[in-house]
């Protein structure tokens, strides 16, 4: 199995500079040779992360220096993007340091980086990247999740039950709403009829997140559904229970259809 680390090396590298040399605000002045120099230099010895952050570095050394500017070039990426070869299933990954470079040097700039993550996130999920915003703008993410969550694209209505998970793996751990998780179940309780399986994965993922604190919540939210759940809420459900099954919690196990006395 390749490393997934590999995601990033040098195709990677170039498909990012491609593009950037070939957007309306960068095609004149963009030195391509000398961004894939400084981008590859020292990525052999970095691990996946590492990858990540240095390539954020070396974006912010060629990019305009003013976040406005640069936004604007990163929004022009989606129409001249190389999605890569459809065989390579990391091949997501060149656009990881792009979309992660709006979290690090647009935070102080929510109202341009938003909506630059919900047009981005087409390239690779910003689940990542919308949690510091979370954590800094929390009113304003949640103004947006309002229509995101109606959005056409189920990368955007995926985008606010993923990236406001408050335990997702490789993300920064949302400790105010592993506190009190309370404001993100509007927006589990619209996603859970979604059309698409990957929209209700992760709003099962983002429940079974919050069991694990709060397992009376979820066990009353999984209930209040139950009685007209169709079979897809009843499969978010299943998968959502799935740790206080583990744990043996008494009141799940008539949500998935079993009696609470079994007979012998």
């Amino acid at each position: 199995m390749e490393l997934m680390k590999n995601g990033l090396g040098l195709p990677a590298v170039k498909r990012i500079s491609d593009a950037l040399a070939k957007t309306a605000a960068l095609e004149k002045t963009f030195d391509e040779a000398a961004f894939i120099q400084a981008a590859i230099s020292p990525l052999e010895s970095l691990e996946l992360k590492q990858r990540v952050q240095h390539l954020i570095e070396v974006l912010h050394q060629f990019l305009p220096q003013g976040f406005e500017q640069a936004v604007e070039c990163l929004l022009q990426l989606p129409s001249v993007w190389d999605k890569g070869d459809e065989d390579d299933p990391l091949r997501g990954f060149a656009a990881w340091p792009i979309i992660d470079y709006i979290a690090e040097h647009g935070v102080q700039h929510p109202q341009l980086a938003l909506p630059a993550l919900r047009e981005l996130t087409h390239l690779f999920s910003a689940e990542f990247a919308i949690r510091p915003f979370l954590l800094a703008h929390p009113k304003l993410c949640h103004e947006h999740f309002a229509s995101w969550v109606q959005d056409e694209s189920e990368h955007v209505r995926r985008l606010v039950s993923e990236g406001s998970r408050p335990r997702l793996p490789w993300g920064i751990q949302l400790k105010p709403y592993v506190k009190d998780p309370s404001d993100n179940l509007r927006w589990l309780d619209v996603l859970k009829d979604d059309d698409s399986l990957y929209v209700r994965r992760s709003v099962a993922n983002h429940l079974n997140d919050i069991s694990k604190d709060h397992p009376q919540l979820v066990l009353d939210l999984c209930n209040a559904w139950y009685p007209k759940s169709d079979a897809n809420v009843k499969w978010v459900i299943k998968h959502a229970t799935r740790t206080l099954v583990k744990a043996g919690h008494p009141e799940v196990f008539a949500l998935l259809g079993h009696s609470k006395e079994g007979k012998v």
